[in-house]
């Protein structure tokens, strides 16, 4: 596109191609040589913005008022401007280029301007992404510091990543635990967290909000029930082994009265506790925690679907 201060230079250039064609087809009828030389202007006029196209024609017709001393460049100055802008305009490519060669010379109060209009036309985006109101509001009431603040759709994916990330890296362990545990692999697991996040994220209409709520409260209450249960492998440790303090042997072994002159008191209950002792076994301790553990999370689990 020219501007004003290569105007006169690119009416000089044009001046010295028209000059040019009339020598080089001296010989050709004279339509010819019209056809050729609206050619040139043509080609010289798209690089003009359409409101210079009438400058830049008078001042070609100053420099060089007739082709051979028949053609009046005023016939040219009307007829092709007015065919080719209503042509150009009509052209979104043409006007897309012509914006892109004028956009840095612009003023930015220029450019604010134009970008605008063009958010006005519908040309381009919203300057904000506009959230749906209803998620949005759930949004902002689970996360009160947000408050009005505009929430940039860049950062929501990277927060929405790393959310997906973590209940991913957690999923598997937490219920493989689960089923080494509980020896069972109730409650049954659904299908699999990835592909329900993923189908529901791409628009699956089979795949509902209630459907991944309902997946990722599995994993909520089996996480909640896992970690209220660690303590009752210490209740369980405390009450097995009760059984061995001095009082409890001393009740046993006054119930069962089994000391005499030949056993005092003290070599009985010491008998009594290697009795008892005897009959630890690694695996049914190991049996009865996993046992205590599943029912108390199993019983959790009950009262959270409630």
């Amino acid at each position: 596109m020219e501007d004003a201060g290569n105007s006169s230079k690119g009416v000089a250039a044009l001046a010295n191609r028209l000059r040019l064609v009339q020598i080089d087809f001296a010989d050709h009828s004279e339509e010819s040589r019209r056809e050729y030389l609206g050619a040139e202007i043509k080609q010289a006029l798209s690089r003009v913005i359409p409101q210079e196209r009438e400058h830049f024609l008078d001042e070609l017709k100053s420099m060089f008022p007739t082709w051979d001393g028949h053609v009046d460049v005023s016939a040219a100055e009307e007829a092709p401007q007015s065919r080719w802008d209503q042509r150009e305009l009509g052209d979104a490519s043409f006007l897309i280029g012509r914006l892109a060669e004028v956009w840095d010379s612009l003023a930015d109060s220029d450019k604010q301007k134009a970008l605008s209009e063009m958010r006005e036309a519908g040309i381009i985006p919203p300057e904000r992404f506009q959230w749906p109101e209803s998620p949005l509001a759930a949004l902002r009431s689970k996360l009160p510091a947000v408050g009005t603040t505009v929430i940039e759709p860049g950062r929501a994916l990277e927060l929405l990543t790393l959310l997906l990330e973590f209940s991913l890296a957690v999923d598997q362990p937490v219920w493989g635990a689960w089923r080494e545990v509980s020896g069972t692999a109730s409650p049954r697991r659904g299908s699999m967290l990835q592909k329900i996040l993923g189908t529901f994220l791409a628009g699956d209409p089979e795949v509902g909000r209630g459907q991944v709520t309902q997946e990722l409260g599995k994993l909520r209450q089996l996480i909640a029930a896992f970690v209220a249960s660690i303590p009752q492998a210490g209740k369980f440790a405390t009450r097995h082994f009760a059984r061995f303090a001095p009082s409890e042997i001393e009740v046993m072994v006054n119930a069962e009265k089994k000391f005499g002159l030949l056993h005092g008191r003290e070599a009985t209950c010491w008998r009594k506790y290697a009795e008892l002792a005897s009959a630890i076994d690694e695996q049914s301790i190991d049996t009865e925690i996993r046992k205590s553990i599943t029912e108390y999370a199993q019983q959790l689990m009950k009262g959270l679907n409630h």
